[in-house]
């Protein structure tokens, strides 16, 4: 039996669907204080406490409490696939029990294989982006890989930048735009690594390219569960300006009447070695918005804080108002209540939906 005190640490996930499977959302603590780490399989034994229902992971020294979705397991094991998100988060999916139990590495290089594959999924981008590893593969397919970033600059007009961004979006797989030509489709991060696959390249390559390849058909799952609820969520991974970038793109049911829902982007990336940036960028009706960000390197941390001019005037090219600005000198992901910020008083709206 659980007392008092255990009780207190229990964590509480948020129940999700991906494609009809109940799946778990953890906010906090983050994967760092669980102990989880992204495509990591863990073994869960669902149990019942005073009528409560709990999943004891493997590993893991806070219960959860579970929703009665999982009631029907009591008394059983399930497990779960980690799933990292941009914004911090931790996703739970159950998956078969065949799934749960690879085959151990039989070779130096499948062991290498399966220990560089620790990491986000832009940690491992970031891997395969690596020049040695790009001369390392064949000649047509290191010159697509070498070409599928995109560069972004603030000197770009507002169109370019626009058609940019969209393009970016189509790279990362995940969402289809239509009115995007055929070319940006073609280098696509999916499609280079199916490429990639084929061709007689080292097992680490390979193990990271598979992967990559199941976490963002995952999210390709996640994106359309949504989207039939009439919600945006789709986590996008793509290469730009020569660093690896996750987006998350969040978007409420439109109602009945249709309305004007908000959007919320969530932006990681990392400049250089313990360089690390996120933004919370949310644009609500009347075309208002607000950001946060958060950056470890405090040059970084310093340039962002006494650029505020610029960022509100860039903003307004786009016909947006910004009404909150905030910057945090540490990671976002350690964060529960901020302790030392440089924050701007309301001043606007968010990401045109268009974007």
């Amino acid at each position: 039996m659980l007392g008092p005190e255990l009780l207190n640490m229990t964590v509480r996930p948020t129940p999700i669907f991906l494609e009809g499977t109940a799946s778990l959302r953890i906010d906090q603590p983050g994967p760092r204080e669980l102990g989880l780490s992204n495509f990591q399989i863990v073994k869960g034994l669902v149990s019942i406490d005073r009528g409560q229902l709990f999943i004891n992971l493997a590993g893991v020294a806070q219960p959860l409490l579970a929703p009665d979705l999982f009631r029907r397991y009591a008394g059983q094991s399930i497990f779960f696939r980690v799933q990292l998100t941009p914004d911090g988060a931790t996703i739970l999916r159950p998956v078969p029990a065949a799934a749960a139990t690879p085959a151990p590495p039989t070779t130096a290089a499948a062991t290498l294989a399966t220990t560089q594959l620790s990491g986000t999924p832009a940690t491992i981008l970031k891997q395969l982006m690596n020049p040695d590893s790009i001369r390392a593969m064949p000649p047509s397919l290191a010159a697509a890989f070498a070409g599928m970033g995109l560069i972004l600059s603030p000197a770009m007009s507002i169109e370019a930048q626009i058609a940019r961004a969209r393009e970016l979006l189509v790279r990362g797989g995940v969402l289809q735009l239509p009115a995007v030509e055929s070319g940006a489709r073609e280098a696509a991060l999916p499609s280079l690594l199916m490429r990639l696959l084929g061709f007689g390249t080292d097992q680490a390559t390979k193990e990271r390219a598979r992967g990559l390849l199941a976490e963002i058909d995952n999210r390709q799952d996640r994106a359309a569960a949504a989207l039939r609820s009439d919600v945006i969520n789709a986590d996008i991974l793509a290469w730009l300006n020569g660093a690896p970038v996750e987006l998350n793109l969040q978007r409420g049911p439109r109602g009945n009447p249709p309305g004007s829902p908000k959007w919320i982007i969530n932006f990681y990336t990392q400049f250089a070695e313990n360089s690390d940036v996120w933004l919370r960028v949310e644009h609500a009706p009347a075309n208002r918005m607000s950001i946060d960000a958060w950056f470890t390197d405090s040059t970084v941390f310093t340039r962002a804080r006494d650029s505020r001019a610029e960022l509100f005037a860039e903003v307004a090219e786009f016909g947006l108002q910004l009404e909150h600005f905030a910057v945090f000198n540490q990671a976002r992901d350690n964060l529960t209540e901020p302790l030392s910020a440089t924050s701007v008083s309301r001043l606007g709206d968010r990401l045109d939906s268009s974007v």
